[in-house]
């Protein structure tokens, strides 16, 4: 429990110090702003994961309240870190590229893929309700098996695109050091996403 909190915690610390660093630095952007929603529902999950784990009796309304609140924060998290990669990507990606139209359009699409796969998960879980009959302590609303082949592909099709994007520009796109480093810093954060999703 220790463990689990501590690692949220980093997470949650890191992205506030990353804010307040690009706000004395006047550099906020975008891609900022959008970490502060995965931060902030971090708060959130940390909070109903240690109510999912007591070790008390919680009523059956609970339980089924927090399994919903998981599945919201985790597909938040998940797919609002991307939207932020994506932002960043378009951040150093110079307005007369022709790959900017399709960096432009990036976080709209996650955007949209977050929405629709949360949207039937919720559904799925409020129409096949056997999970909330369970004896278990923890209730899980797992999602079908066709939606969980969905929501994969379309996981590592989000990876990909944030690999893609930066690597193009990092191969054909001549520019200063400290710009090469920037991008080769989303290259390695987007790298990271799609390992995990792996």
């Amino acid at each position: 429990e220790v463990s689990m909190s501590l690692l949220h915690g980093i997470a949650i610390i890191s992205t506030c110090l990353r804010v307040e660093h690009r706000r004395r630095a006047r550099r906020l952007w975008w891609d900022d702003y959008a970490t502060i929603i995965p931060a902030v529902i971090e708060v959130l999950n940390i909070a109903v994961l240690w109510l999912r784990i007591t070790h008390k009796p919680v009523p059956m309304e609970y339980k089924i309240l927090y399994s919903y609140a998981s599945s919201f924060f985790y597909s938040t998290i998940a797919w609002w870190s991307k939207i932020s990669i994506s932002l960043a990507v378009l951040r150093v990606i110079p307005a007369w590229s022709r790959i900017r139209p399709f960096a432009i359009a990036m976080p709209v699409i996650f955007l949209i893929f977050w929405a629709a796969l949360f949207t039937t998960m919720i559904t799925t879980c409020a129409i096949h309700t056997q999970w909330q009959f369970s004896r278990a302590q923890i209730l899980i609303c797992g999602p079908g098996y066709r939606i969980t082949i969905v929501s994969t592909v379309l996981d590592v099709v989000a990876d990909v695109m944030l690999v893609a994007v930066p690597l193009h520009q990092v191969w054909c796109i001549k520019r200063r050091a400290s710009e090469r480093r920037l991008v080769r810093l989303v290259f390695s954060s987007s790298m990271l996403t799609l390992v995990a999703s792996i």
